[in-house]
């Protein structure tokens, strides 16, 4: 899993250009004001229980451990759509 973080507090104009990186294919990670990781497993912990949101949905609270499965999916393709174009 990709991790970001940032080395400072970004105003909203600077988070709204780290978080365009993400969508240009990637160039956040070349921001001086971000820490890019990749882990097979997280832990968040808070000295309370914090509220975690991903991609805007509300999903528990803290602490929250994760670890990645690979193969876990199996994703079907049909022909057509697996041919060159």
């Amino acid at each position: 899993m990709d991790l970001i973080f940032s080395s400072r507090r970004l105003c909203r104009s600077n988070a709204i250009k780290v978080f365009q990186g993400v969508k240009n294919g990637g160039t956040h990670v070349h921001n001086p004001d971000v820490a890019y990781y990749q882990a097979d497993s997280l832990t968040l912990e808070a000295p309370k229980p914090m509220l975690l949101n991903f991609d805007g949905e509300n999903v528990g609270y803290t602490p929250l451990r994760a670890t990645l499965m690979p193969k876990a999916v199996r994703v079907f393709v049909p022909d057509q759509m697996a041919k060159p174009i």
